[in-house]
């Protein structure tokens, strides 16, 4: 069970994180940011963070894993360049602050069950135990 409660902040994420647009702040002259780097926004998230002490090493590993599966699916995602680059930018943005930055297309996508769907599957790819107990 322990395992399933380091997996609800990251999953908490995709729902977060596929809901902004914007603009860059890092320099970049647009195109969409790489799966990296929306793995180091989750990473750099202050929930994420303070959920980090309290886990053992073989914890932190698993979590790396589901960070990059997540990120990965919301870069593979229909969401734009510009709300991929809004989360990259900002990765402690208020769900008001991520609403006021949403387009209509981007709502579509965050709301998706596709979405959704396939953060379930990171979490049964990298902790099958912990997806089998919050069944």
């Amino acid at each position: 069970m322990k395992k399933y409660l380091i997996v609800a902040p990251v999953v908490a994420v995709l729902g977060f994180s596929l809901s902004a647009c914007g603009g860059s702040s890092d320099g970049s002259s647009g195109g969409r940011p790489t799966t990296d780097q929306v793995a180091n926004a989750i990473r750099s998230g202050d929930d994420f963070k303070s959920d980090q002490g309290s886990m053992s090493a073989d914890e932190k590993a698993a979590t790396d894993k589901l960070v990059d599966c997540v990120a990965k699916v919301i870069h593979d995602s229909d969401i734009s360049d510009e709300g991929l680059q809004y989360l990259v930018d900002h990765p402690n943005a208020s769900d008001d602050d991520i609403n006021s930055h949403l387009s209509a297309a981007d709502q579509k996508v965050g709301d998706s069950d596709a979405l959704e769907n396939a953060a379930t599957e990171c979490v049964q790819q990298v902790m099958p135990s912990a997806a089998a107990s919050a069944s």
